[in-house]
């Protein structure tokens, strides 16, 4: 066990609705983060826009050695399921 995470214990869950990054917008981002001593999840990180979503899960293990942090590895699933892509895009930039 690492001595800076024997008591770590945090849960961050929420999300916004219709959310706009420079061409794209989605109608909802949700996320809900875990983290339990050195194991750190990321149980659900979805963006959905009329029949498109994306989620993604991970997993990851903080290393005894924070400087090594860069070669633990990290478990993921993404899953994009998007029947409209263009439905992401922002009318603007569509050229309505």
């Amino acid at each position: 066990m690492l001595p800076y995470s024997e008591t770590l214990v945090t849960r961050l869950d929420g999300g916004i609705k219709s959310v706009r990054f420079q061409n794209y917008v989605t109608d909802s981002l949700n996320l809900a983060v875990a983290s339990r001593e050195a194991d750190v999840s990321l149980e659900r990180f979805t963006l959905a826009k009329a029949a498109n979503t994306a989620s993604l899960h991970a997993s990851y293990t903080l290393p005894a050695d924070l400087k090594s942090w860069d070669g633990q590895p990290l478990d993921f699933d993404l899953v994009i399921d998007a029947p409209d892509l263009s439905a992401s895009l922002h009318r603007k930039a569509q050229g309505t």
